[in-house]
């Protein structure tokens, strides 16, 4: 789609919208991103990367090589860290979209708090569905998330509810979740409704993008073939197959939530490594592009 093309879908699909703080415009040049006319005494300027998949290991993880064996195979690139990171000293604020890492090992953690060190800025960071994804060990996807966040990933979360906090920034308040499991929890949905309740411009950040019809399981949160009969990555990822049922209900509840707060601009995913945008029910969703080929993007608001 050409920008102009795209341009004017999106001022005739904000124009439709009923946004109950502001109507805004989206303008897009490659990975860079303006949000307009919000309303801001000054702009906001984020830096958004997701998917570094880093697999840095060490000896002191050994006990855990048959479980990071096959993501070890496929090297994240350590360049693409750095350059975001001097990116975003020009920014507000640096979001790590999830699946960062590959894996929770001691090596990856030290490659990336080391690395953060060098950003004098404010960063969050969002757990995708491997950072916390030793393949093969026993136990839910909600159970271990739990128990790798809390003994190994903590330091990454400075002090914040790993699996959802806020903050307010030049006044947008910016959501962050973790739907890294594609299944929200009773807890954070209720966060939503808290939190969106105020009625400021909100942005969300999660990993896995929600479904927007006729987009594919990589749009896994809240697609209504997300359930066993359609999981063909369990046996590879040696993880629990998603429910025969499908999705619980404070997922498909969320899902629904999202779409219709009319204060929410939209939302910021990766997962799926491909860049894309769509448009739903008056807000966007922009995917970022595979952080691992040094790709990122770039958002102000304004």
């Amino acid at each position: 789609m050409n920008l102009l093309r795209r341009i004017l879908l999106m001022t005739a699909t904000f124009t439709a919208s009923s946004l109950a703080s502001a109507s805004p415009a989206i303008l897009e040049t490659g990975d860079k991103i303006r949000i307009l006319d919000v309303g801001l005494a000054s702009q906001l300027k984020i830096v958004f990367g997701a998917d570094l998949h880093l697999a840095e290991v060490d000896a002191r993880d050994d006990e855990y090589h048959d479980n990071y064996k096959r993501m070890a195979q496929y090297k994240g690139n350590p360049d693409a860290l750095p350059l975001m990171i001097e990116r975003a000293k020009q920014a507000d604020l640096f979001v790590l979209g999830g699946d960062i890492l590959s894996f929770p090992s001691l090596a990856n953690m030290d490659l990336l708090l080391n690395s953060l060190k060098e950003l004098d800025k404010p960063w969050v960071f969002i757990n995708g569905n491997h950072d916390w994804h030793f393949e093969g060990l026993p136990g839910t996807e909600t159970a271990l998330r739990a128990e790798w966040s809390a003994n190994r990933l903590a330091p990454l979360y400075q002090g914040k509810n790993p699996h959802a906090s806020s903050l307010d920034i030049k006044g947008v308040k910016l959501l962050f979740l973790d739907n890294g499991t594609g299944e929200i929890l009773p807890e954070q949905l209720e966060f939503f409704r808290k939190e969106i309740a105020d009625g400021k411009p909100a942005i969300l950040m999660i990993h896995i993008p929600l479904y927007v019809p006729g987009r594919g399981l990589d749009f896994a949160c809240g697609h209504p073939d997300w359930n066993a009969d359609h999981d063909p990555h369990w046996q590879i990822e040696r993880r629990p197959q998603w429910p025969v049922e499908g999705h619980n209900k404070t997922t498909l509840d969320f899902c629904q939530e999202v779409w219709a707060a009319q204060n929410l601009l939209g939302i910021f995913a990766g997962h799926t490594h491909v860049r894309s945008t769509d448009f739903y029910k008056g807000k966007f969703q922009i995917v970022a592009p595979w952080g691992s080929k040094g790709d990122f993007l770039e958002i102000t608001v304004q």
